[in-house]
């Protein structure tokens, strides 16, 4: 749902990505679901490390990218957690400030390749966040102060399943 004030940006669904994992470089973890004390998922982003065979498809997420006409300064997408099916979305409460939780279906429109604006809450700005790493960051709504990272200082690193083997195989011959 777009802010009071702002207007809902038109966007066309292009292409789905490969599944990737989102390294956050500060923290050294993956993005994940937490996990509550009794071994329930909580609907909250959270990060795991080292990726083990036992929890690294819980890591994978499947990105959707749309385009759109109006200038910007990155693409817009919608993310999914590609095992559990459950879609990162933003939203606001009088209560708490901004945050991102992650929700199975019961969307409207409920597919996400028939969204067509960016008033849908599961709708992100990915962008550069500078350097030459690659880094990017998830702005909900295009606005750098909510963004999918845990500390929005430092951004989040899309990292193929090809680069976690190599980081991985890297991090075996140096133990």
């Amino acid at each position: 749902m777009a802010d009071k004030g702002e207007e809902a940006i038109p966007i066309q669904f292009d292409i789905v990505q490969p599944p990737t994992m989102i390294w956050n470089p500060l923290y050294r973890g993956y993005l994940t679901e937490k996990v509550g004390r009794n071994g329930r998922p909580t609907g909250q982003l959270g990060l795991t490390y080292p990726l083990t065979p036992g929890n690294k498809n819980k890591v994978l997420v499947t990105l959707y990218t749309y385009l759109t006409s109006v200038p910007t300064d990155g693409t817009y997408v919608v993310m999914e957690f590609t095992v559990s099916g459950k879609f990162f979305y933003a939203r606001r409460s009088r209560k708490q400030s901004d945050k991102v939780f992650l929700r199975e279906g019961g969307f409207d429109p409920e597919n996400p390749e028939d969204i067509k604006t960016t008033a849908d809450p599961r709708v992100f700005l990915m962008k550069p966040s500078g350097g030459p790493t690659g880094d990017v960051m998830f702005a909900w709504h295009g606005l750098a102060s909510r963004v999918i990272t845990v500390d929005p200082q430092r951004s989040a690193e899309l990292m193929p399943e090809v680069t976690w083997r190599q980081r991985k195989s890297a991090e075996s011959t140096t133990e």
